[in-house]
């Protein structure tokens, strides 16, 4: 059986003899998520779905699968503590296999879970706690990141393909995103290459 970005979990019995629920977590190659994305894109705009694929190379999905599996390992040897225990991974280029290995994350035992649509639940002291868990992992050195695994991300590169995007949006009968949404979005992308450039990040 090939698994294509999904999600088990199983008991396993760790070498202390404790019982633990872990998640499998199976993740689709980048070529893969291009595929999909373009299928969603073409029932939107068949245009947006060609520029989708024209760039696909340089938009920040290429080499997905591998940028999570380096994320994950190196956040549970730098700050174990803001991620679900890690219990390693698995890979095999050859047959487009990528797996890592996680805690299980109970939901009835979890204070916030999916919470994004439940404001009121995130009080002061939980906004700060988790705002201090995220300068952890900003604060990390990035020679911690392999380059050739977690390129910089230069999205100038595929400006025809956001342009369009922006220009899809444009047409969305939405108030949140047209006016000064739309024109910060723009002049972003107008400024990305400069802004990028200022941050002196390593090559």
């Amino acid at each position: 059986m090939k698994l294509k970005n999904s999600t088990i979990s199983l008991e396993v019995k760790l070498g202390n003899g404790e019982l633990r629920q872990i998640m499998l977590k199976s993740k689709a190659t980048d070529e893969e998520v291009i595929k999909g994305l373009s299928l969603m894109a073409a029932s939107i705009d068949t245009r947006l779905a060609d520029q989708l694929r024209e760039c696909a190379g340089k938009l920040e999905y290429k080499g997905s699968q591998e940028k999570e599996l380096v994320i994950y390992d190196v956040l549970s040897r730098e700050c174990p503590e803001v991620i679900p225990t890690y219990f390693g991974q698995f890979k095999n280029p050859k047959r487009e296999t990528y797996v890592f290995f996680q805690e299980y994350l109970d939901r009835s035992a979890m204070l916030l879970m999916d919470s994004e649509n439940k404001p009121e639940l995130w009080k002061r002291e939980r906004v700060k706690c988790a705002m201090r868990e995220i300068a952890k992992v900003n604060q990390l050195d990035s020679v911690l990141f392999d380059q050739n695994s977690i390129p910089n991300f230069k999205m100038w590169e595929a400006k025809s393909f956001y342009r369009h995007l922006l220009e899809v949006m444009k047409q969305e009968d939405d108030e949140v995103i047209k006016g000064k949404s739309i024109e910060a979005l723009e002049n972003f992308l107008d400024h990305s290459e400069s802004e990028f450039e200022s941050l002196k990040l390593p090559v």
